[in-house]
């Protein structure tokens, strides 16, 4: 019988890199000097290595390093979180984890569900294939109405996409006191899991996430 996976290399709280036998330890610092740098402005960084190669190992050991100093780690596993429909709501739900339980949590959480909600107009797909046979005339008033509600329906949503960025900015500023320690989300798994959850996760850090004090490690 051979194993589907070896056993999960202990992370010792007080030393994370005990049991780093590859020496990864020097590049963890690197790392960490490259959030600092970044943290006032929020930043992407991207991991790259080919599988088997110790990612996941590598980031566990960064984010219990990371907290030891300061830092406000936390870990997303997007393969395990891709049946949720919306990777806004696994990211809040991470996020409650770190920070207090205030009123300004509860205005981001919120505002997050707001946008959580799906919230499609008709297009005109849609409107061709109720009204084929129907003149032009109504076709074109039908389309104008849609045109309407989908430019009403943008205006709704940009404007809970700015409230939702203004509320997590605040709330995140009020809790990272020291300005090169910031929030710092590890996103692991992401080729693993259902390619569309993917591309929302990065359409959700994209959008979302890009205020001072939120750092991304994919």
């Amino acid at each position: 019988m051979i194993p589907n996976r070896h056993k999960d290399i202990e992370i010792v709280p007080e030393n994370p890199f005990a049991n780093d036998a590859l020496g990864r330890e020097k590049f963890a610092y690197t790392l960490e000097s490259i959030v600092s740098v970044y943290a006032e402005t929020g930043c992407v960084i991207s991991l790259n290595g080919e599988w088997g190669t110790g990612k996941t190992t590598f980031v566990k050991m960064l984010s219990q390093d990371m907290q030891n100093k300061g830092y406000h780690p936390l870990y997303f596993n997007a393969w395990t979180n891709d049946f949720i429909s919306d990777p806004l709501v696994a990211l809040l739900a991470e996020l409650k984890e770190i920070f207090p339980k205030t009123e300004k949590l509860d205005k981001v959480i919120k505002l997050g569900g707001k946008i959580a909600v799906d919230v499609v107009a008709q297009t005109t797909k849609s409107i061709i294939e109720k009204k084929l046979g129907i003149d032009v005339k109504e076709i074109a008033k039908t389309i104008s109405s849609d045109l309407k509600k989908g430019i009403d329906d943008y205006s709704e949503q940009k404007k809970a996409f700015e409230d939702f960025k203004e509320a997590l900015q605040e709330y995140v500023t009020d809790n990272t006191t020291e300005p090169d320690k910031p929030v710092v989300f590890f996103v692991d798994e992401l080729d693993r899991c259902n390619p569309h959850f993917a591309v929302q996760v990065l359409e959700r850090i994209k959008h979302l996430f890009d205020i001072p004090n939120i750092v991304f490690i994919i």
